[in-house]
């Protein structure tokens, strides 16, 4: 393509519509110094297509559409210095990518998709100075790869990272520029920074740092501008900055520092820039005034919620009124209220000790459970005194404090989800540097109702017109109850109903067995009547035909004719004639007296009969006439 222009040094193909590169593209320009092709759409590098450029030193692929390095891809670019990346959709570097670039001093990867390094992605570039890998995803920072003897810039802000390991950097003995700000650093090890000697720059800026250790600056005698601007610094402690003595810029605004750092930086006598606006401070020391004055020629500390009471006494008696930080305090407590410091009478500055005004909850004391609690605790003072509230627990809460319980500034106190364990004595305490004053409140919570049973509306017909109408509520208690008083009320019937069988069953045991037992000559054919008395006491009367064998009486038939006892006549024939029939006297009637005889005993068999049984009484073969005077006589009763 490009023939005849073997003497070409630079070629710029930027901004155009390329979408792909053909290998040997550029085989006939072998002295090309300087390649330009950023902006373009290219989604890919064949490998080889930059075969034969020995002597490239400037290649710019910056603002394409490229996802991956393939292998060696620059593999023959021994003169390669600078290599543009930044600004694809890089996800990725394999392996041996930048594999024999034995000059590169500059890569620029930023501003990609790349998640993670993996060790010896970067392997092979001794004369790396500059590395930029900021705007990209990386939650973690490599400690092994980069060892990099000549590196000098090292860019690693915006991106995902949380923490920097002990010994990060230690590989880097040439580092001067360090950039991670704008990630989510947190943590910091207190030896992260170890071996840097010539780092001059140091950016941790807009992260979420709370505190900054002892000595964590430890060694870096070639820092001259630290930034931790915009973090959540709340303390700075008295060793923080040992060991810094070059330091000329120290940016702190935008923290969380109550208090001025007078010692801690009194260590650092090199400052010259000093920002602390947009913190918490809400008084200033004489010694304050003194580091100022004498040390620091830029200060900026407006912005700050500064209470003109008592203890800015000391430093308001300094003030002269010829230094610029002098305008920059302005008063924020009620009394003084957006007037000057320096325009303020030092006898006007006064204090007063902390009083609860009023600790409170709304309507009454009472919360069921499962509610939010509010509760006031207002009190006064100068200066403003912080509040702390006592849980019935014992835990303290404070304005600093988060989770289920929150406290406010101005004394507003919010419980969610209130429990039983809720439930007590709370204490608000307001206390300030000139003293501290407590208050109690007993507070209930109340059992949460049970929920109560719906029965949701049901289409039973499949017609969008036909539903059934919502049953009845009832509270849960009452449904238990009602469950438990039907399963006991059939449990109570069916006792009475057991005890009542057992009381008739005892009073009335099951009827003995007649052991009247008819004999029968398999020759004869009788007739024999037998009695008996059933349980009530009345007698019944069966016919038992000859069936060949022994049988016993069959039970009562339903339709029985009924006797009573009379009185034999006085000389019974012993014929088979009846005599003549006698009044009869009315008896009540009862159960013949039987003995039984044991169960373990049969009865003994009745004598053979022998003659038919006559008229009312039966006759029996084989007795004598006198014990048939002894027998019963039975006479149907007549109905009157």
């Amino acid at each position: 393509m490009f023939v005849s222009l073997g003497n070409l040094q630079t070629l710029y193909l930027h901004n155009n519509d390329i979408s792909s590169i053909e290998t040997g593209t550029f085989s006939h320009t072998p002295r090309l110094q300087r390649l330009e092709l950023y902006g373009n759409n290219l989604t890919s590098i064949p490998q080889g297509v930059f075969d034969g450029l020995n002597q490239l030193q400037y290649l710019s692929l910056y603002s394409n559409h490229m996802k991956t390095i393939p292998p060696n891809t620059f593999i023959n670019l021994q003169q390669l210095l600078y290599l543009y990346l930044h600004d694809n959709e890089i996800s990725s570097i394999p392996t041996a990518a930048f594999a024999n670039l034995p000059r590169l001093q500059q890569l620029c990867l930023s501003s990609n998709q790349i998640t993670h390094i993996q060790s010896g992605e970067f392997s092979n570039l001794p004369q790396l100075r500059e590395l930029q890998l900021q705007s990209n995803q990386l939650t973690s920072i490599p400690t092994v790869q980069y060892q990099f003897p000549e590196l000098i810039h090292l860019n690693l802000h915006n991106n995902n990272i949380t923490d920097i390991p002990a010994n990060a950097f230690s590989n880097q003995p040439k580092l001067s520029t360090l950039h991670l700000y704008s990630n989510r650093i947190s943590t910091v090890s207190l030896t992260a920074f170890t071996g840097l000697a010539n780092l001059n720059t140091l950016y941790l800026y807009n992260n979420q740092l709370t505190d900054l250790p002892d000595y964590l600056f430890f060694g870096l005698s070639s820092l001259s501008n630290l930034r931790l601007q915009d973090n959540d610094i709340l303390q700075i402690f008295p060793n923080t900055f040992t060991g810094i003595s070059s330091l000329t810029y120290l940016l702190l605004n935008g923290n969380s520092l109550k208090t001025f750092p007078s010692e801690e930086l009194s260590k650092i006598s090199s400052i010259a820039v000093l920002y602390l606006q947009n913190n918490q401070m809400a008084t200033l020391s004489f010694t304050a005034y003194d580091m100022m004055l004498s040390d620091v020629s830029t200060v900026d500390i407006s912005n700050n919620p500064w209470q003109c009471d008592c203890q800015m006494v000391s430093f308001r008696l300094k003030m002269t009124g010829s230094n610029s930080f002098e305008n920059q305090i302005t008063c924020t407590d009620p009394r003084h209220n957006r007037r000057l410091l320096k325009n303020i009478n030092p006898e006007d500055l006064t204090c007063e000790e902390p009083m609860i005004v009023r600790f409170e909850k709304g309507d009454d004391n009472s919360v069921e459970e499962g509610e939010t609690l509010h509760m006031v605790c207002e009190a006064s003072g100068i200066p403003t005194p912080d509040i702390t509230v006592i849980l019935p627990s014992g835990l303290h809460e404070t304005v600093e404090s988060g989770g289920r319980v929150i406290v406010e500034v101005n004394g507003t106190v919010t419980i969610t989800d209130v429990t039983a364990a809720d439930a007590g004595l709370y204490i608000c305490i307001a206390a300030s540097p000139v003293g501290s004053a407590f208050k109690t409140l007993s507070v209930d919570v109340q059992s949460k109702e049970p929920a109560t049973v719906t029965s949701a509306v049901i289409n039973i017909t499949g017609k969008p017109e036909s539903t059934l109408g919502s049953a009845p509520i009832f509270s849960l208690p009452v449904l238990l109850g009602s469950v438990i008083g039907a399963v006991a009320g059939t449990v109570l019937i069916g006792c009475l109903i057991l005890m009542i069988w057992c009381k008739r069953k005892a009073k009335n045991p099951p009827p003995v067995p007649d052991t009247s037992v008819v004999f029968n000559n398999t020759n004869t054919t009788a007739t024999v009547t037998t009695s008996g008395h059933d349980q009530t006491g009345q007698g019944w009367s069966h016919n038992v035909t000859n069936p060949g064998y022994a049988q016993r009486p069959a039970a009562p038939q339903p339709t029985l004719d009924l006797y009573e006892d009379v009185e034999p006549p006085p000389n019974r024939p012993t014929s088979k004639g009846a005599g003549p029939k006698q009044p009869a006297k009315k008896k009540a009637l009862k159960p013949p007296k039987r003995n039984k005889a044991p169960h373990d005993e049969r009865p003994s068999p009745p004598p053979p009969r022998t003659g038919a049984a006559a008229g009312a009484a039966a006759v029996y073969a084989n007795e004598p006439a006198a014990a048939l005077d002894n027998l019963p006589y039975y006479q149907p009763l007549t109905k009157n």
